[in-house]
């Protein structure tokens, strides 16, 4: 059994959303206080599985060498355009605890099914710009007898040898027409204001489709959302300023950045440097 955790926000009045609105029960209805159940402190309890706790004692154990053997990934070049490999190195043997494992990894760019088991080496062929990361995933599996526990997770990793332009290329990759521009830099700028997050106008932009859309009706909006940006502070509109130095840099930018778009970003982005520099 597992533990999930999430977390919910309920906006709204406090009439509507407010705690004791929340959990009042009502007969004939089932409501979220229906569902609580009372805790007692001093409930005995209940004794642990040996054997879980064994495979427990053993995934934390795997994690921890794991980590300790300081993995860190190594990019060469295959001799074929834009293709690479990526090698896992360590800076210090692996030192496994006793017990029956398998440990597979694979970059989260990739399927689980390319996962490599560990040996001696473990390389990653003809990955291309986009398919390199520092982020890989790991799968252990712990056994005992005929019973197995399996924990799956993903550790950021040094990556050296990368080409420098690689986090250039995948954001590039990420965005082929104005439209996505658009609603990326909409993305961006709302993060963090509750007015446009809450926007049902926004999500409907957001969540529009490319055929019969119109990008120019996304204007008014994008202005808007910057000036709000403006006025709470210039952090989210820095990030605009480098996701666009970004675009400049690839060929094909003059295709994303219409004079419509620069005519309402370069004076935000004027009065954003203005304040910056107070």
């Amino acid at each position: 059994m597992h533990n999930v955790e999430f977390m919910v926000e309920l906006v709204g009045k406090k009439s509507q959303c407010g705690v004791d609105q929340f959990l009042r029960q009502v007969k004939g209805e089932t409501n979220f206080a229906d569902l609580l159940q009372a805790y007692d402190v001093n409930t005995p309890s209940v004794p642990a599985d040996a054997t879980e706790q064994k495979l427990d004692d053993l995934l934390q154990a795997l994690k921890q060498a794991l980590a300790a053997a300081g993995p860190r990934l190594v990019v060469t070049s295959t001799g074929e355009t834009d293709l690479f490999d990526l090698h896992m190195e360590w800076e210090r043997a692996p030192r496994w605890p006793d017990g029956k494992a398998e440990i597979r990894a694979w970059p989260i760019t990739q399927p689980a099914d390319r996962g490599q088991p560990f040996g001696k080496s473990i390389s990653f062929p003809r990955l291309s710009y986009g398919g390199l990361t520092p982020l890989i995933a790991f799968s252990i599996t712990a056994k005992s007898g005929e019973t197995e526990r399996n924990s799956v997770f993903v550790m950021n990793l040094p990556l050296q040898g990368a080409p420098e332009d690689r986090q250039d290329r995948v954001v590039r990759s990420l965005i082929e027409n104005r439209d996505q521009l658009l609603r990326y830099i909409l993305f961006l700028l709302a993060s963090g204001d509750e007015a446009a997050a809450s926007s049902g106008d926004l999500r409907g932009l957001l969540n529009s489709s490319e055929d019969g859309s119109d990008s120019g009706s996304r204007n008014p909006y994008i202005l808007e959302t910057m000036l709000r940006a403006l006025h709470r502070g210039p952090a989210q509109l820095e990030r605009v300023a480098s996701l666009l130095e970004v675009l400049r840099r690839q060929p094909g930018s003059s295709e994303l950045l219409s004079d419509d778009f620069q005519k309402i970003w370069s004076p935000i982005w004027e009065a954003a440097q203005q304040a910056i520099a107070k």
